[in-house]
């Protein structure tokens, strides 16, 4: 056995041990995410409604939310602390799709923003259709009893962050007037992390900011 091999042998447990502090001391990956600012002013709504759909608006924990898209007990507990309202529409037998909305200024942690958005503003967030049924028009009318409650209520500006894949929403909501204000790309370590968004109406600027999560507040 060579003296070098002799000291890796002597060396290797350190490095090992070493190692495994590391990764102990790293708990959250990095995460790196692309979104889409969509704002509407003018959003088209259809007063009649199907005498088959049945429309749920909940602002207290159902079993039926679980049922559409499982959400964790913290997370919809912060949801209607926060005074935010589920939109579900199905039939007697199931509800097929959802969709989030709220009010005032939030933090949205997913894409880093804080958001901050007048009294006549909804933030439109989570929606989500049960696959089988996302051909048939469910969430377009789904979403049409959204901006008619809102609409009832003084509401007349909607915004939403949508990723630039997701294809079927950004369609449905360029049906509804819907125009990219801007684009975000956010990098996290942990709580905190890059935001970088740049505006792609009037003047396009290009905005960098650090970004971390508020240990108080609206958060979604």
């Amino acid at each position: 056995m060579t003296a070098t091999s002799e000291a890796r042998i002597k060396f290797s447990p350190f490095m090992a041990g070493f190692s495994d502090r590391l990764k102990s001391r790293v708990h959250s990956p990095i995460l790196y995410d692309r979104y889409m600012l969509l704002c509407s002013d003018r959003v088209a709504i259809d007063e009649t409604s199907s005498r088959q759909d049945v429309l749920q608006v909940l602002s207290e924990d159902k079993p039926e939310i679980q049922s559409v898209f499982p959400i964790a007990e913290e997370s919809l507990a912060r949801r209607f602390q926060n005074g935010d309202l589920c939109f579900m529409l199905g039939t007697n037998q199931a509800m097929l799709s959802m969709v989030w909305g709220h009010r005032g200024k939030c933090y949205i942690r997913g894409a880093g923003k804080h958001l901050n958005i007048g009294d006549d503003t909804v933030y439109l967030y989570n929606a989500f259709t049960v696959p089988n049924v996302r051909r048939n028009r469910v969430f377009s009318r789904l979403i049409n009893e959204f901006f008619k409650y809102y609409s009832g209520k003084g509401i007349k500006r909607y915004c939403s962050l949508v990723s630039p894949g997701n294809r079927q929403m950004l369609a449905i909501l360029h049906e509804n007037g819907f125009r990219v204000e801007s684009n975000l790309r956010y990098i996290r370590i942990a709580t905190f992390g890059i935001l970088r968004e740049q505006s792609v109406q009037g003047i396009k600027k290009c905005n960098y900011r650090i970004s971390r999560e508020p240990k108080t507040g609206y958060i979604i």
